[in-house]
């Protein structure tokens, strides 16, 4: 039998011990989890209206020890709530964001690791716990090397990410979550092509089914099968396949190393607008400039490399088909925001991406480049300048170096309510539950207190 624990895989280590580590929590910490739990559960009910026709033609295979599914009076399997959960709190694109070597939604662990935990019967303190190690050895990942780069996807993190948070949850032993781990690297591996071209429906489902895969993986672990034992140095693992080209940066696991308590959620972002992040400073700089569309004769985007690749690179991203890829269309956003002098989650629809007007503004008056001062500030700063040129002969402008929610420029707790009453209503008892979760011995209660009928 393979005995994993002997593996000579040294991240695969570290990232095990780590999940395990007891730690104790700083309050800052405890307060960034609980604010994340609460955004992400007001995207996900506000994605709810949406996604629910689709969830109900899925044959689900209830169970009377189960997890729960939003908006649903049902018990699932921990792994199928992982994903129609997941796939609810990211389909908006308005969950939070950390910006690195390779960009991330850490806050995708979150429902996956709930479905889990009300599953396990852990209590709110273990489900906190478990979320802040998972978002640190997320950052971790994205620090490490660029999957994006060598062309595959963010959410490969996230499986790990989740595999090693749902081994804490499940108290599993040290060569249990190696397994975990390595089962879920070897054999779960998603593509770029998620994110490239025309974005489809999957682009808000992939981290979701990561996760899945990744929960599944650890409960099959937790029986006693084994993973390979180098699923990251192997001679076909992890580095040499999906890291090529990369020059690892191996300090990033200097805090795993070391057992620092998990603090790096305060490095993220929660977002203000439901679109791709790095376009967060574009729409809050052309919504400070009070301008007609009308007066305009030319829009020039200055951004940073890394959001013109993602955003504006594509030919796609100048005529966007679909409201994923215009979440991710930088032209699309800014004109947008100059039509209406808004973007919310009605920024979306059919007749506003396809507008014919909007469509011949974009073609004949928006300009995006690549400042190149602006790519050595990322990932410390998201630097954007919006240059309005008028008929008139005037120009106006405004430069946004961290928009509103960036950890440089974050969000407070009355903020984060304030968004999530205004996308899922004011859902009281759910938001004293989130507020206490250290004292709540039940997961079950979380979704209780958001049966169908309350939503």
């Amino acid at each position: 039998m393979n005995n994993i624990s002997n593996a000579m895989d040294e991240y695969l280590l570290i990232i095990a011990q780590y999940s395990l580590h007891p730690f104790k929590l700083s309050e800052n910490a405890k307060t960034e989890v609980k604010k994340r739990i609460i955004d992400t559960f007001g995207v996900a009910i506000a994605a709810l209206p949406q996604l629910k026709p689709y969830f109900q033609k899925f044959p689900f295979a209830q169970a009377s020890k189960g997890s729960s599914i939003l908006g649903a009076d049902v018990k699932v399997s921990p792994d199928h709530a992982a994903f129609f959960n997941g796939f609810l709190a990211r389909y908006l694109d308005f969950n939070d964001t950390y910006l690195s070597r390779e960009p991330q939604h850490p806050s995708d662990v979150i429902m996956p690791l709930l479905a889990l935990a009300e599953f396990n019967g852990n209590s709110g303190a273990e489900l906190i716990e478990a979320i802040a190690v998972a978002y640190e050895i997320d950052t971790a990942l994205c620090d490490w090397a660029s999957l994006k780069a060598n062309g595959w996807d963010h959410v490969n993190y996230i499986g790990i990410a989740t595999a090693a948070a749902a081994s804490r949850l499940l108290k599993l032993t040290l060569e249990q979550t190696m397994n975990a781990i390595s089962i879920t690297v070897t054999s779960n591996i998603s593509t770029r092509q998620t994110r490239t071209g025309e974005i489809s429906m999957w682009k808000g489902a992939a981290a979701a089914n990561s996760a899945r895969n990744a929960i599944f993986s650890t409960l099959i672990a937790s029986t006693g099968i084994t993973g390979p034992r180098e699923p990251f140095t192997g001679p076909f693992g992890f580095i040499n396949q999906l890291l090529q080209r990369e020059k690892l940066n191996d300090r990033a696991f200097d805090r795993l190393k070391s057992f620092s308590s998990p603090e790096r959620i305060l490095d993220t972002h929660i977002k203000v607008y439901p679109v791709e992040y790095m376009a967060q400073g574009a729409i809050e700089a052309v919504l400070s400039l009070d301008v007609s569309p009308a007066q305009i004769k030319r829009v020039l985007v200055e951004t940073f490399e890394m959001a013109y690749s993602i955003l504006a690179k594509d030919s796609e991203r100048w005529k966007p088909e679909t409201r994923e890829t215009a979440d991710h269309s930088l032209p699309y956003l800014v004109a947008r925001a100059l039509f209406d002098k808004t973007i919310n989650e009605g920024s979306f629809t059919a007749t506003k991406i396809k507008d014919p007007g909007l469509r011949k503004f974009i073609e004949e008056k928006v300009e995006v480049q690549v400042n190149k001062k602006y790519s050595e500030m990322y990932p410390e700063f998201l630097p954007t300048k919006v240059r309005l040129e008028l008929e008139d002969g005037k120009v106006t402008e405004r430069e946004v170096l961290v928009p509103r929610g960036h950890a440089k420029n974050p969000l407070n707790t009355e903020e984060v309510l304030e968004k999530f009453r205004k996308i899922a209503g004011d859902k009281h008892e759910f938001l004293d539950l989130a507020f206490h979760l250290e004292e709540v011995k039940n997961l079950d209660l979380i979704f209780k207190s958001l049966k169908p009928g309350g939503l």
